[in-house]
């Protein structure tokens, strides 16, 4: 693996995997392994088999820095058992057959391996279902960031990029958009899921020097300029793209994973969007407001009560618009305090 592609959901990373597709010498394998990484997690957390099927986020971001401090003291070339063995080709093809439709062709690995084996026969496995060979492989991961010293430690060569986004825009256009393929996830999560975990995201990407940083608001500015620097950094020829291809080299339309809803009461509606989305706008800027000013974004003025805010946060937040497992993200009070 020459690189990682990371970022959180929603922030233009599809955007710029393709991209990257779309260059003769680069393959960006699309988000196969947090199958990979939830077997780590397992080991750190000692997760038993019951919470194998947990998502990998579900470890609490309070302890992040225990956790990350955790990862890093992991050894990638410690052994996996067949049993782990056989549940990340089993999840793999159940969890990613939407993203890589001929990803049960791929064998089981077969004898004792360890992880970074395992990781890399799975990830040349899967680029090798696309039409083309490129000399550059690297993949797209999301919720890995705490991962990334791990990974640079036992690939010093690592290129890793990172997209980051306006946490609005982000929270945005997930709750406007819904899969319109029956296994993909939904992309709709509680308000506080989004904060939190994009939070963490900015809190280990921006304490990580080595990361190239992109913003998504600049690269659909100035579009080519700012993936030809990205090219640059991959230390490939430039290239203007004028056609867009996925990971197979099938033509890719942006936003093709997803589509908007336009008949829903649960979500903000982009015909309602202007009306309910500013109450929200203002809780999402309060709790980020930080993040938001390092990064250069503009900040809003405000001093909002918790009471103000878990009032709003009601409002948006429905539970029939998402997973039973991430209820615990509407204990409001106990997730403001831990903001503070």
């Amino acid at each position: 693996m020459k690189f990682l592609l990371i970022g959180f959901f929603r922030s233009g990373t599809t955007l710029l995997s393709n991209s990257l597709n779309s260059h003769p010498k680069v393959h960006c394998v699309v988000d196969p392994m947090v199958i990979f990484l939830k077997i780590l997690r397992n080991k750190i957390l000692k997760y038993n088999k019951i919470k194998w099927n947990d998502d990998l986020e579900n470890h609490i971001e309070l302890k992040k820095k225990k956790f990350s401090d955790k990862i890093i003291n992991l050894n990638l070339d410690t052994k996996i058992n067949q049993e782990n063995i056989k549940f990340i080709h089993k999840r793999l093809i159940k969890e990613k057959k939407y993203q890589h439709p001929n990803i049960d062709k791929i064998k089981k690995y077969k004898g004792s391996s360890n992880f970074i084996n395992i990781f890399n026969y799975y990830l040349n496995k899967i680029q090798k279902l696309s039409k083309n060979k490129k000399k550059i492989i690297g993949t797209k991961m999301s919720w890995c960031e705490e991962y990334l010293e791990l990974f640079q430690k036992y690939n010093k060569n690592l290129k890793i990029i990172y997209i980051y986004r306006n946490i609005e825009d982000s929270i945005n256009s997930a709750l406007n958009s819904v899969s319109y393929i029956n296994e993909a996830p939904s992309a709709v999560r509680p308000i506080l899921y989004y904060v939190i975990y994009w939070k963490k995201s900015i809190f280990f990407t921006h304490q990580n020097k080595k990361i190239y940083n992109i913003k998504y608001e600049d690269l659909i500015k100035n579009f080519n300029f700012e993936v030809n620097k990205i090219f640059d950094f991959l230390e490939v020829d430039n290239l203007k793209i004028k056609t867009f291809y996925d990971q197979y080299g099938n033509l890719w339309k942006n936003n093709s994973s997803f589509k908007k809803l336009t008949n829903s009461r649960n979500l903000i509606l982009k015909k309602k969007r202007s009306k309910l989305f500013k109450d929200l706008s203002d809780v999402i800027n309060y709790l980020c407001k930080d993040e938001l000013k390092r990064l250069g974004y503009k900040v809003k003025n405000l001093n909002l009560t918790d009471k103000n805010i878990i009032k709003i946060l009601k409002k948006y937040d429905k539970k029939s618009n998402f997973n039973k497992k991430y209820h615990k993200y509407l204990n409001y009070e106990k997730i403001l305090k831990s903001l503070k």
